[in-house]
């Protein structure tokens, strides 16, 4: 059995599904209670787009390996393509709880919940997730944006400082901590994490708008030009020159 599924394996490599599935049918007629079998034929449909196949198979999995939580996370996958978030949810939902100290399920659902837009109950799972499993950055990533959006500046800043241990350089991080910065009313802190931005990827076109934005507010106009000009010079949305444009042009005539 092992030789043909290294064979199988190999034919998924080279994107040859056909052959692999002719392989994994063949021995699950020798073995049809091999949940590993039907995972893998599953992962087959799935890939060639056959999601009501892929989604049979993967709960034919499931019933032979109730407790696989790999198995959930496979098939919430094949429901997100299929657009059906609710089923995809339901699914995790019954994975997490076969192991409600497992990050990767956890981590699973709340992206899922994110993009629901269930925030406060994609936080929970977040806070759970870098409990359990504290150097993922990309779930305090998600948990500092969650944060954000839902007003609690407070905690997505500290989220945010974390991670920046981590990823000292990322601008991402530093561009959103500045933005919570500014939520908070601390100015200082925000201008001097946004020219750490341009200091480190000076390419980062949001920094120098957000810091023209800045400056405008404050009434420093000479600032604001001299970002809002940087910003235009990069920018290739007609729209968008548009309006730097009338702002820049506002700012020389005061």
């Amino acid at each position: 059995m092992e030789d043909k599924i290294q064979q199988a394996l190999e034919h998924i490599e080279k994107e040859e599904y056909n052959s692999a599935i002719n392989i994994f049918e063949e021995l699950i007629e020798d073995d049809a209670e091999n949940a590993y079998l039907y995972n893998n034929l599953a992962t087959i449909h799935y890939k060639k787009g056959n999601y009501d196949k892929a989604i049979e198979l993967f709960q034919k999995a499931i019933e032979l390996d109730i407790d696989n939580q790999g198995i959930y996370q496979n098939l919430a996958d094949v429901y997100m393509a299929a657009e059906n978030i609710e089923y995809a949810l339901t699914t995790l939902q019954e994975c997490v709880s076969i192991n409600r100290s497992n990050p990767g399920p956890l981590y699973h659902l709340s992206r899922i919940l994110i993009l629901d837009h269930q925030l406060y109950s994609a936080i929970e799972y977040l806070e759970k997730v870098v409990e359990y499993a504290p150097n993922n950055t990309d779930a305090r990533y998600d948990l500092a944006r969650s944060y954000y959006e839902i007003g609690e500046y407070e905690n997505a800043i500290e989220q945010y400082e974390t991670i920046q241990v981590e990823l000292p350089k990322s601008p991402d991080i530093l561009f959103h901590l500045g933005c919570a910065y500014l939520e908070q009313y601390r100015l200082n802190d925000a201008i001097n994490i946004f020219n750490e931005v341009i200091k480190e990827s000076p390419n980062y076109l949001p920094v120098y708008k957000k810091l023209g934005m800045l400056y405008l507010t404050q009434d420093n106009h000479k600032e604001a030009k001299k970002y809002f000009e940087a910003y235009k010079k990069n920018i290739v949305d007609e729209e968008e020159i548009k309006y730097i444009e009338n702002i820049i042009c506002k700012l020389k005539t005061d």
